[in-house]
């Protein structure tokens, strides 16, 4: 279209903003959202067995079961905390900007720090 190759060419403005949108909601909101919700649910499943190993443990001071324990719930924390930042940092940059290029047509970028963007991204 006058000289210029477009990837995608909307029939509306509106519909264009739209799809900007529900990419970002469901490639990055969406994905970040499952990270968490199931990560909560295997430190439920842990806290639920320390529990159960609690009861079945002999009244006194903390046993070598409370603490394994323990320290599988810290690592099950540490894990949710460690793949979510990762995800979020190396996802925003290119989810924002897609996000900015369907809301605002006018937005442009150098074609090689995309590309720069993505590449980084992906190989962390």
């Amino acid at each position: 279209m006058d000289g210029v190759c477009y990837a995608f060419l909307w029939k509306s403005r509106s519909a264009q903003t739209a799809f900007g949108i529900c990419y970002f909601l469901s490639f990055y909101v969406v994905i970040l959202a499952i990270f968490f919700f199931f990560y909560w649910r295997i430190l439920l499943a842990v806290r639920r067995q320390a529990g159960v190993m609690a009861a079945h443990s002999v009244a006194g001071g903390p046993s070598a079961a409370q603490s394994q324990s323990r320290q599988i719930q810290i690592s099950v924390i540490k894990t949710m905390i460690l793949v979510s930042v990762l995800f979020g940092v190396t996802s925003t940059p290119v989810s924002v900007y897609f996000l900015l290029l369907n809301v605002h047509s006018e937005l442009t970028v150098r074609e090689s720090a995309f590309y720069a963007i993505n590449f980084i991204g992906h190989s962390l």
